[in-house]
């Protein structure tokens, strides 16, 4: 199992790496006609996620036909623009990469107390960190351990390549969560998956619900720090934008914000990017990704810790 999964490795890296060094839109083309037929139909677990969330009425044969064609074109500038940061200097990628909303960024950085940037699987997440390294930002990613050594090697060199550091769950994350924002470091979390083990709790996501850690959302409590959302959309051009925009619940507003309160809220946001493009969040594949749907009074802890409508 393990050298098939090596020669798995192996393929993807070779092919990420043909990638990098192709004109922009034939690796595009390319990588969509590989997607085609990898997934040449969408598979059960995609199509009762899709489901879950948005009820069966929304998808018929046309339009899971059309999402599907969509995802193939996802996948094919997800591993076209993966190939370009595996071969990419900061230089280089600051070329090719802009920050929207980067006021927003600088503002929550100029009280020197670091900042939490959440993002969901979403388009062209991995770049985020670096992206922000390549603009001059120091940042750190919260990240799980990686079943996978070729995995961690590669993406320890990543790392160190554009200056970002990694933190992972379970090896001191917390002291050293601590140490970054005391560095005025931004912390980037994708906080649509469970990051701990038998830590997760059910938030409502459409008509489904997330089993999500609310470990962020303590965090976030606990520092009092800004809270940012940030997205990369895989759009159509070489260009690549970060959207970087305020996480919903401001943390301020109420003395009585919890933590089950503001994931819910941060569900919601995720919800709204993730309907206008749906092919683009990669969770839709996970088996256990949407769950049935919360009932109107039902609470995912003690009715002390309820959380907020999105």
């Amino acid at each position: 199992m393990r050298l098939l999964f090596f020669a798995l490795f192996c393929a993807v890296r070779a092919a990420m790496a043909l990638f990098a060094h192709l004109p922009f839109p034939f690796a595009v083309f390319l990588g969509s006609l590989m997607a085609r037929v990898w997934q040449r139909n969408l598979n059960s677990t995609c199509v009762k996620n899709l489901t879950a969330c948005y009820g069966a009425a929304a998808w018929d044969k046309n339009r899971l036909r059309s999402f599907s064609r969509a995802r193939a074109q996802y996948f094919s500038r997800l591993g076209v623009v993966l190939g370009r940061l595996l071969a990419a200097r900061p230089a280089s990628l600051r070329g090719w990469s802009v920050l929207a909303g980067e006021d927003v960024l600088r503002q929550a950085l100029a009280r020197n107390r670091g900042a939490i940037m959440l993002g969901p699987h979403f388009g062209l997440w991995l770049l985020g960190p670096a992206i922000l390294a390549a603009h001059g930002y120091e940042c750190a990613v919260v990240i799980r351990h990686l079943s996978s050594r070729h995995l961690e090697r590669a993406s320890l060199r990543l790392a160190r390549r554009h200056g970002v550091k990694l933190i992972h769950v379970g090896r001191d994350a917390i002291p050293a969560i601590h140490r970054a924002l005391y560095e005025n470091r931004v912390i980037c979390i994708a906080f649509d998956t469970p990051l701990r083990k038998g830590a997760s709790a059910r938030y409502r996501f459409g008509s489904g619900a997330l089993r999500l850690d609310h470990g962020p959302a303590v965090l976030a409590l606990r520092h009092r720090v800004p809270i940012l959302f940030g997205i990369i959309p895989a759009g159509k051009t070489r260009q690549v934008e970060f959207q970087i925009e305020a996480a919903a619940s401001a943390i301020g507003s109420s003395a009585t914000t919890t933590p089950d309160a503001l994931m819910q809220a941060w569900c919601g946001q995720t919800y709204e990017h993730v309907t206008r493009q749906p092919d683009q969040w990669l969770r839709w594949n996970d088996r256990d990704a949407i769950e049935p749907g919360l009932c109107a009074d039902e609470t995912q802890r003690p009715a002390t810790n309820r959380p907020a409508a999105a």
